[in-house]
């Protein structure tokens, strides 16, 4: 039993059940909202994610305030609790799903998710019983899917479990997300580790929402890790199978390795065309057809390609012009910290790639949360916060906008907003921080 001398022995040993218990009932309430007959209204997911910040927010530790043993293990308690019930908690505001797993049916079944269309298996090939209710949700249905190999692995793992159940696929996810919590660990001591177990994105795009790029933020960071410990050859292996399974991870993937020796670099090139192989020899592009289908029109919740289709109707000039304003940022990020002989934040690359990508989903930044985790900085917090805004379209409120994925005007201003005018003022203080103090004269 624990004493009540004991919870105030300490800070955050007094604060962090309390906070706990708060966020644990925000997931709770997730998962039993989200079984119930009719989808979760955006105004309860938006309060619910709301409370864990929270709860997030009241357990971290003050300036000077050092993590003890007894609250670390009420941390490490209550994020594995967390899990627990962001697991058993169907997806929320997403549709992705199904598409994971028609894909590892197909995988497991033919060797190749690529060659045909779901709309194709409308009333017309015979499907398992298991996969029909999910054939009929799957989004896009008219086009293959996008998921590159690595993705299409997992998928048919755990197709190869239990077909059609979502289960599998999510065990292998928390898997992945114990890994890296575990890494962050590692890297970043008890506070990183604090945020990386209590932060809702991670939680909601992870654990609720069975989102894949786990898998890559987990294979980025322990490429990183092999980069600080000088191990060339797994450092270029775990990165290459991290630009597998994200291909747009390339800038972050290219400053890690620099520097780096020939050994590396053939490892990155192994690991990323193996995944490829198979597909290659069956004369598949794999993927890359259809992301180049989706890449000439979609644009989903972006900060200057949207900015830029306001000013400019036509598609291909703002996206070119979107493309040189991101290489002219991703350039500066990269080659201005080298010139000044520091190591280039991979959070700063993400932040550049963001601000110019047609779309920004906001379980993309499962890949900033590690970093965001062991560094800490104000506006990768603000980011993890904000972006999940982008939820609020015209289907999700109930709105008459043109598109189901149209946002009100007032999101991406606040959005992006709230993001740009926390890193500008964090820019300054860190500037005045490194300015030499001026001697007065008498």
């Amino acid at each position: 039993m624990i004493s009540r001398e004991s919870l105030t022995r300490h800070p955050l040993v007094g604060r962090l059940p309390l906070a706990g218990l708060l966020g644990l009932a925000a997931w709770t309430g997730l998962a039993v909202g989200s079984r119930r007959a009719g989808a979760v209204d955006w105004a309860t997911v938006g309060g619910l994610v709301g409370l864990a910040w929270l709860a997030l927010a009241w357990a971290w530790p003050a300036r000077g305030t050092t993590m003890t043993r007894s609250a670390d293990r009420w941390s490490l308690g209550f994020g594995l609790l967390f899990r627990v019930a962001a697991a058993v908690t169907l997806p929320v505001f997403d549709d992705d799903l199904p598409r994971y797993l028609w894909d590892g049916w197909r995988l497991l079944s033919t060797g190749q998710p690529y060659a045909v269309a779901p709309a194709e298996f409308f009333g017309a090939s015979p499907v398992p019983p298991a996969l029909l209710p999910w054939l009929s949700q799957i989004n896009y249905p008219e086009l293959p899917t996008v998921y590159p190999p690595p993705a299409q692995a997992m998928f048919a793992l755990a197709a190869a479990v239990q077909p059609g159940a979502w289960w599998p696929l999510k065990v292998l996810l928390l898997a992945a997300d114990l890994w890296l919590w575990w890494r962050v660990r590692q890297v970043g001591g008890r506070r990183a580790s604090l945020f990386y177990g209590w932060c809702p994105l991670g939680l909601l795009e992870t654990g609720v929402s069975a989102h894949v790029d786990i898998l890559a933020a987990a294979l980025l960071v322990e490429g990183w890790v092999a980069v600080r410990r000088a191990r060339a050859l797994p450092a270029g292996l775990w990165l290459g199978l991290a630009l597998a399974t994200r291909p747009w991870a390339l800038p972050v993937v290219l400053a890690l390795l620099r520097g780096q020796s020939g050994r590396a670099w053939a490892a990155l090139l192994l690991a990323w065309a193996a995944g490829y192989v198979p597909f290659w020899l069956q004369g598949s592009w794999a993927e890359w057809p259809t992301v180049a289908r989706v890449s000439a029109v979609w644009e989903f919740n972006s900060a200057l390609p949207g900015l830029l289709s306001a000013l400019w109707p036509a598609p291909w000039p703002r996206r070119l012009a979107a493309l040189a304003g991101g290489g002219a940022l991703l350039a500066w990020a990269w080659w201005h910290r080298g010139q000044r002989g520091r190591a280039t934040r991979p959070e700063a690359l993400w932040g550049c790639l963001w601000l110019v990508s047609p779309v920004v989903n906001p379980w993309y930044l499962v890949l900033l949360l590690p970093w965001a985790a062991v560094r800490r900085s104000a506006w990768t917090v603000a980011a993890l916060v904000m972006v999940p805004l982008s939820y609020a379209t015209s289907a999700h409120l109930g709105l008459p906008l043109a598109g189901p994925y149209d946002h009100p005007g007032w999101v991406r201003p606040l959005e992006f907003g709230v993001v740009a005018v926390v890193a500008v003022l964090e820019l300054a203080t860190r500037r005045r921080r490194r300015r030499p103090p001026t001697v007065g004269g008498s």
